[in-house]
């Protein structure tokens, strides 16, 4: 009986990814009878072999990786300046219960609102060349890293600062001993919001005024009307994108757990 149970019960924890793989499948089924199905306007919905010859031709294609470096040098510093006031900023409002209360409400309001409308005063202040695009990217990191890290410093046990303040430990050595242990979930959290957005942003700005960076390349698809290299881009962007958010979140859960008692 303990003989058959142990199969049993492995198929059931298999069960998850195979209803994924099975999704999955479906979706690339139901792609391809409605490419060759003929109901939609060529080329709206190519065969899958054709997007997948182009994702092909991009990833051989040097050309291809100098776009995508454009794009990823654009990405890490939009994270590291908008990271690093959102974290400052975040720091001060969680310590702070004065400045918080005067000025968070307002950081939850802007943090709301679509983030593409700061793109014009960007273009103003920086340019329309990569500034713009690291400018927008950092304006949209900003919100959702100060937001978390305010949320996780008031978090934080007040015991661990009463023992800090009873060894008179120096403001730095709060920070670094009691706040960023205590908080390593919610920075990464931080982390992980604070990039997808930026992700989202530093696209969008290259998809206006740009010359270069894998927003460009996806409008000058769209603009030759090259949907199977269109989609390709699409997919890469996205396979890269779910594969950083994965690795964060496995991130988070390690720290966490690795934390517990």
């Amino acid at each position: 009986m303990t003989s058959n149970a142990a199969p049993r019960s492995a198929a059931l924890a298999l069960s998850p990814v195979a209803i994924r793989v099975l999704i999955i499948l479906a979706a690339i089924a139901v792609w391809e009878v409605a490419a060759r199905s003929g109901l939609f306007y060529q080329g709206v919905f190519p065969s899958v072999l054709k997007i997948v010859a182009a994702l092909w031709e991009l990833l051989t294609s040097p050309d291809f990786y100098w776009h995508l470096s454009v794009t990823a040098g654009e990405l890490v510093l939009a994270i590291f300046f908008g990271g690093t006031v959102g974290a400052v900023a975040g720091y001060v409002l969680g310590v702070s219960n004065y400045l918080s209360r005067a000025l968070e409400k307002y950081v939850y309001y802007v943090s709301a609102t679509p983030k593409i409308i700061f793109l014009p005063i960007v273009i103003i202040w920086f340019g329309v060349d990569s500034g713009s695009k690291i400018g927008l990217g950092a304006v949209a990191a900003f919100f959702p890293v100060c937001l978390n890290i305010a949320s996780g410093v008031r978090s934080v046990n007040p015991v661990f600062l009463r023992v800090g303040a009873a060894f008179k430990a120096t403001r730095s050595q709060v920070i670094t001993k009691i706040y960023l242990p205590a908080i390593r979930g919610a920075a990464i959290n931080a982390a992980r919001l604070g990039l997808a957005v930026a992700i989202i942003s530093v696209l969008l700005a290259e998809t206006k005024l740009a010359k270069n960076g894998l927003g460009y390349l996806v409008t000058q698809a769209f603009n030759k009307y090259d949907m199977p290299t269109m989609y390709a881009l699409i997919f890469f962007i996205f396979i890269v994108s779910v594969a950083i958010n994965t690795a964060m979140i496995r991130m988070a859960g390690e720290r966490e757990s690795g934390s517990s008692f």
